[in-house]
C-alpha cells in the first residue's frame, strides 16, 4: 500500500474503552492527528458508568426489587448512583499506575485503596493471607502447612522485591522467576503448586485468591510462568498505597481511566465525537480511508466525512460496524469469538460486615469444571452510591445457555448470609455482557481490531496492547507517553 498523503487525521480510534483511550492519548502526545469516536453517548464502552435507571434499562437486564413500594424512592435517587458495567481495580505497582504517574494522567483521577481481600472457603469468607504474619495468625491452617506456604510465599516476595541486576537475583525479570520455581515454565501452574506439597486450601489461596484465576479453563491454560508473575505483581503491590494490592477509582474505575486518558488526547489536539455511527467506508488509491457518517439526528441531512490513514477499532465497534468495514474489503471470519459474562449489582442498606469499602471477594467454584466468581463491595467512600447504601458486584464467565440470574443468585444469597443476620438487598440487577470479538481474516495493514479486556479485573493487558499498537503505528523505539516536564498540561 502506498503512503497516504491526502487525509484529515492520522488515526481514527473507534471506541472509548481503556485500551483505546490509552492508545489515543499516546498517539496525540506523539503529535499525530487523532479523531476518537464512540457509538455510545458516554465514555468507557463496556466499562461505562450508569445511573440506576440506566442500569435497569440495559438490554436484557433483569431488575429484582423485593419490595415494590421502595422502587419510586430508588428511582428518585437514581442519579446518585455511579454503577460500573464492568467493575475493575488497579494494581498499585502495575503498569497503569506507573504510566499515569509518569505522564501526569493521575492528576485527573482520585482513588481509594481497597481495604480488604477475602476468599470463600467452605461456608464463609476468610481474609486472603499475603504475608508471613497473615499466615502465622491463621488458625485454620496447620503448622506444617504454614511452613510450606510461608516458604513459597517468601520466595515470591524475595523475587518481586529484588531489583534487576542485584546480586543473587539475576539481571532480568525472567531470571527472577527462574530462581523461584522450576525452569519448566510452561507446565500448568496448578501442577507446580501440587508439586510443592501444598494442601488444597493453600492452592486455592495462591491460585484463586492471589492469582485471581477463577475460570475453569485457567486450571489448564495458566502456565507456571504466568502464575508466578501474577503472584509477584500482587505481592509487590501490597503496601504501596494500602494494605492490599489494589486501588479503586472514585466515581468508577474503568470509565474514569478512559476519561482521564481521553482528556490528555483532547489537550494535545484530539477530536472527540460521541454517538457516532458510520454509514459508509471507501478507500482511495493512495490508501486513505474515507468514513462517512450522519449527524446525531440520523436523518441523513448533515453528513460528515473523516479521512484517515489508520483505523483502530474496539471489538464491540468492529462487530457493530462489520458491514461498514466490509465495504473496504476488511473481511471478518464468519464466526466471531463470543464470550458471555454474567454480572449482577445488588443494592444494600447495610454492608457485609467483614468486607471493606471497597473490598474484593473471590469465590472459587470448588469444582474445576465450573467457573468461579469475583465480587466487589463499594460504598459512598468512592462516591458511587448515596450515603448509607452499599453496592455488591458479582461477575462470572457464563455458560452458553445460562442466564445471569441463574449463574449468580445462589452465590449472592450465600454471600449475604455470612454475617449474624442475612442482608436483604433493596434491589438487584442481573445482566449479561456478550462480547463479540471479530477476527480479521482479510484486512488492510492499517486496520487494527483491539482485544476485549472487560473480563479482566485489572488493566495490565490494556496498557500492554496500547503500547503494542502505538509501536505498530509510529514505529519502534519511540517512548510511549513520556514524562511531562512541566505542569502546562491543562494550559
Amino acid at each position: 500500500m502506498g503512503e497516504a498523503e491526502n487525509y484529515d487525521y492520522d488515526v481514527l480510534v473507534m471506541g472509548t474503552g481503556p485500551t483505546e483511550a490509552i492508545l489515543a492519548a499516546g498517539l496525540a502526545r506523539h503529535g499525530l492527528r487523532v479523531v476518537h469516536v464512540d457509538p455510545r453517548s458516554v465514555y468507557g464502552e463496556t466499562g461505562s458508568v450508569l445511573t440506576l435507571q440506566e442500569l435497569f434499562e440495559v438490554e436484557g437486564c433483569e431488575a429484582v426489587v423485593p419490595d415494590p413500594s421502595r422502587h419510586p424512592t430508588l428511582m428518585k435517587d437514581s442519579r446518585k448512583y455511579s454503577i460500573e458495567l464492568s467493575p475493575k481495580l488497579i494494581y498499585s505497582s502495575g503498569a497503569l499506575v506507573d504510566l499515569m504517574i509518569k505522564s501526569n494522567v493521575s492528576n485527573y483521577l482520585e482513588f481509594r485503596a481497597v481495604e480488604t481481600t477475602h476468599f470463600w472457603w467452605e461456608n464463609g469468607l476468610e481474609a486472603v493471607p499475603s504475608s508471613k504474619e497473615d499466615i502465622f495468625s491463621n488458625e485454620s491452617i496447620g503448622l506444617l502447612e504454614k511452613r510450606r506456604l510461608m516458604k513459597l510465599l517468601s520466595k515470591f516476595v524475595d523475587a518481586s522485591l529484588s531489583p534487576p541486576g542485584s546480586d543473587g537475583a539475576g539481571t532480568h525479570e525472567a531470571d527472577l522467576v527462574e530462581k523461584v520455581v522450576d525452569p519448566e515454565d510452561s507446565m500448568p501452574f496448578v501442577e507446580f503448586l501440587e508439586k510443592q506439597g501444598l494442601a488444597e486450601k493453600s492452592r486455592v489461596i495462591l491460585f484463586n485468591a492471589i492469582g485471581l484465576y477463577v475460570n475453569k479453563n485457567d486450571y489448564q491454560n495458566i502456565s507456571k510462568k504466568e502464575g508466578t508473575d501474577k503472584i509477584q505483581k500482587y505481592l509487590s503491590s501490597i503496601g504501596r498505597f494500602g494494605s492490599t494490592p489494589f486501588l479503586s477509582g472514585v466515581y468508577g474505575t474503568a470509565s474514569e481511566v478512559s476519561q482521564a486518558f481521553s482528556r490528555v488526547c483532547a489537550v494535545h489536539g484530539g477530536t472527540y465525537i460521541l454517538s457516532y455511527s458510520p454509514i459508509s467506508a471507501t478507500v482511495a488509491n493512495d490508501g486513505v480511508f474515507n468514513i462517512k457518517s450522519n449527524d446525531k439526528s440520523g436523518d441523513g441531512k448533515n453528513e460528515s466525512s473523516i479521512n484517515t490513514k489508520w483505523i483502530v477499532a474496539s471489538p464491540s465497534c468492529a462487530s457493530q460496524f462489520q458491514g461498514t468495514f466490509a465495504q473496504i474489503n476488511a473481511a471478518f471470519d464468519a464466526t466471531p469469538i463470543v464470550k458471555r459474562i454474567s454480572r449482577c449489582v445488588a443494592i444494600l442498606e447495610e454492608k457485609l460486615s467483614t468486607v471493606g469499602e471497597p473490598g474484593l471477594v473471590i469465590i472459587p467454584s470448588g469444582d474445576k469444571s465450573v467457573n468461579g466468581i469475583i465480587g466487589l463491595q463499594q460504598s459512598n467512600n468512592a462516591l458511587v452510591c448515596p450515603e448509607g447504601k452499599f453496592l455488591i458486584y458479582l461477575s462470572k464467565e457464563s455458560e452458553t445457555n445460562s442466564t445471569a440470574r441463574s449463574d449468580l443468585e445462589e452465590s449472592l444469597n450465600s454471600l449475604l448470609s455470612v454475617g449474624e443476620e442475612t442482608v436483604k438487598p433493596l434491589a438487584t440487577a442481573y445482566y449479561t455482557q456478550t462480547i463479540h470479538t471479530p477476527c480479521l481474516s482479510k484486512s488492510w495493514d492499517r486496520i487494527i481490531v483491539t482485544n476485549d479486556s472487560s473480563e479482566a479485573i485489572g488493566f495490565e493487558e490494556c496498557v500492554k496492547e496500547a503500547k503494542s499498537v502505538f509501536e505498530r503505528i509510529v514505529g519502534p523505539g519511540v517512548e510511549f507517553l513520556p514524562a511531562i516536564q512541566n505542569d502546562d498540561e491543562d494550559n
